[in-house]
């Protein structure tokens, strides 16, 4: 017996590329998502947990909900959070920032340092200068942030790691 299930239901974009969803945000799924969220607390931020569902493109269309959403003068700054950062989350990435090239996105790496893999000598941080993907080390240096929050788009180098 097959059971018949309803239409799914779909959701508007409040702009191009951002739906907003109500989604339960008491849990987080990390200690390190919880790490970075009581820096941003106490630097006085509001920081809101996977609010937000982006729209992207790859081979087809993608959802993805960053990790944090900061509101700013300058529109709203998401940030995602990566311990561990795998060759499916990194392509992801790309195409994320590729299919919205005005989100003001960075990622915040754990171990910016670290290798992308055992048989690699590409860092994370390496990878994301190489494939133009804004990132910065946890903790977020304070002045990185506030640049972002004042509407500049910047990376760091390995060189600040």
């Amino acid at each position: 017996r097959q059971r018949l299930l309803p239409p799914r239901r779909q959701c508007l974009p409040l702009c191009r590329w951002m739906m907003t969803t109500t989604y339960p945000s008491d849990r987080r799924r990390s200690g390190l998502e919880v790490k970075v969220e009581a820096q941003l607390v106490g630097l006085g931020l509001d920081p809101l947990y996977e609010v937000d569902r982006i729209v992207y493109r790859r081979e087809s269309i993608g959802h993805y909900r960053p990790d944090y959403r900061i509101n700013t003068d300058h529109g709203p700054l998401f940030i995602e959070v990566k311990g561990r950062w795998t060759a499916a989350d990194r392509q992801k990435m790309v195409a994320i920032l590729s299919s919205n090239p005005s989100l003001r996105l960075f990622v915040a790496l754990q171990r910016p340092s670290a290798l992308i893999s055992k048989n690699s000598t590409t860092t994370y941080a390496a990878w994301a200068n190489k494939n133009g993907v804004p990132w910065c080390p946890i903790p977020i240096p304070s002045d990185f942030l506030n640049r972002w929050i004042n509407g500049e788009t910047l990376t760091c180098h390995l060189e600040n790691v």
